[in-house]
């Protein structure tokens, strides 16, 4: 009964720690893609450990953080791209710069 109640407690604190960390978000500076990737990378560790134990609760779990990481890194690479080179086709740059002869 006590290997039943600290498998439900860890459990429940690893869903507190996905629902934090996947679903609550983070400003960019705080976790940038690279972060995300190294997480996901993890994560797919994990989920491998746990296919290869035939652990198959370790192996869902390693496998549902590592695509979410995946996602989020995807996703946080995105606006990292687009925040960087959103000034290159401005219309309010010097237009002697467009047209140099």
């Amino acid at each position: 009964m006590k290997n039943h109640w600290n498998r439900l407690t860890a459990i429940f604190t690893l869903a507190a720690v996905l629902a934090t960390t996947l679903f609550v978000g983070t400003k960019p500076v705080q976790a940038k893609s690279s972060t995300w990737k190294k997480v996901a990378i993890g994560a797919a560790a994990v989920a491998g450990y746990g296919a290869v134990k035939g652990k198959k609760g370790l192996a869902i779990a390693g496998a549902a953080v590592a695509a979410g990481s995946y996602l989020k890194a995807k996703h946080d690479k995105k606006k990292e791209w687009n925040s960087t080179h959103r000034y290159r086709s401005s219309r309010y740059r010097s237009s002697r710069y467009r047209y140099s002869r």
